[in-house]
């Protein structure tokens, strides 16, 4: 049985007198793909946020390998999570490998850190001819790609993606979720995908989590059958989950 990696346990979170996140408990284990999703305003990217130290955790705990872990985002690096946020956010005026190396900001070996740049290039090998190019003049799936691997640099235990379909165009998104499933199988990394995108994320996850106002309604093992019934539009459309 695969252990769990990562665990949110009964996590809070309020910005002002808003509750983001409310009592929320959500866990990540070995090689899984994990999908986050639920309307606008759930608590989604205040997930990712809140165990990297970049919301305030008003209650609860963040567990690593089911030992509590101060949320700080150095901590959580040094620990093996990455994150890759929303909109595609490299480094538009500097070189793809200057992109790469500063993903690995944190490797001080040069040796380790050419080793992970070739070995990341191998996955992306759209990339390659392309190291000295600035970000500002790849495509936006190449942008996002490079935005992927620079995450895998660290070589991370799990992987943290906030909408990474956000603003492609259908072909290119599908090549994302590929690139996703590519990551599990080749390095075993865990995966959370926060996503609007729903149809094609519950097609590849393991288990998903819906959140609404900031609590988690649905915790499904079997993301694939939220495709059928009702449960999901209920959510949306603001019903309460039973």
């Amino acid at each position: 049985m695969k252990g769990t990696l990562l665990q949110l346990v009964g996590v809070s979170v309020h910005y002002g007198g808003v509750k983001a996140l409310d009592e929320a408990s959500i866990e990540i284990g070995e090689g899984q793909i994990v999908a986050l999703i639920g309307p606008n305003g759930a608590g989604k990217s205040t997930v990712i946020k809140s165990v990297f130290g970049l919301a305030p955790i008003q209650s609860g705990h963040i567990l690593w390998h089911e030992k509590e872990i101060e949320p700080v985002s150095y901590k959580m690096v040094q620990q093996g999570v990455a994150y890759v946020p929303q909109g595609r956010q490299i480094f538009s005026n500097l070189t793809v490998q200057d992109n790469l190396e500063i993903g690995g900001v944190v490797i001080k070996d040069k040796k380790i850190m050419r080793s992970r740049i070739a070995d990341v290039l191998d996955m992306f090998p759209d990339l390659k001819n392309k190291l000295s190019a600035k970000g500002r003049e790849l495509s936006g799936g190449q942008q996002q790609m490079l935005a992927l691997a620079r995450g895998l640099i660290t070589d991370p235990k799990v992987l943290m993606l906030d909408e990474p379909s956000l603003g492609l165009a259908p072909k290119i998104a599908k090549e994302v979720f590929e690139k996703i499933i590519e990551i599990k199988e080749r390095r075993n990394t865990a995966i959370l995908v926060v996503e609007h995108n729903i149809r094609p994320l519950l097609e590849v996850a393991d288990r998903v989590f819906v959140l609404a106002r900031g609590k988690v309604v649905i915790d499904e093992p079997n993301p694939k059958s939220l495709l059928e019934g009702a449960r999901l539009e209920r959510v949306f459309l603001g019903e309460r989950i039973l």
